[in-house]
């Protein structure tokens, strides 16, 4: 799911550390970059969760978000990414909003 916030040229050391204290947080698996050298797509993700409700689907897209606020800038094509999950996830893309607002390039 989160390599929709993973830029084309590869993890940073950064998102490395936020995935790995997110997975071991939030659901007790160990990050292996590895894992997600494959995109999953935005419709293959909306399919896996397709019987998840409005506040799942909207969690797994905030942490997407979250990989993404750490990329300075944020580049275009995680932006394009995080807006097609959010359309698929059905979640509404309020969310890009927020990496613009407060992301590293923001300040």
């Amino acid at each position: 799911m989160h390599t929709n916030a993973k830029p084309d040229s590869g993890w940073t050391e950064l998102q490395h550390v936020l995935m790995s204290a997110m997975c071991e947080a939030l659901g007790g698996v160990e990050f292996d970059p590895a894992w997600y050298d494959d995109v999953v797509t935005p419709m293959d993700l909306a399919r896996g969760l397709a019987r998840r409700d409005e506040f799942v689907r909207a969690r797994i897209l905030q942490q997407v978000v979250l990989a993404a606020l750490v990329l300075n800038p944020t580049p275009p094509e995680v932006m394009a990414r995080i807006g097609r999950v959010a359309t698929a996830l059905g979640v509404g893309e309020h969310f890009l909003g927020d990496v613009e607002k407060y992301g590293p390039e923001s300040y």
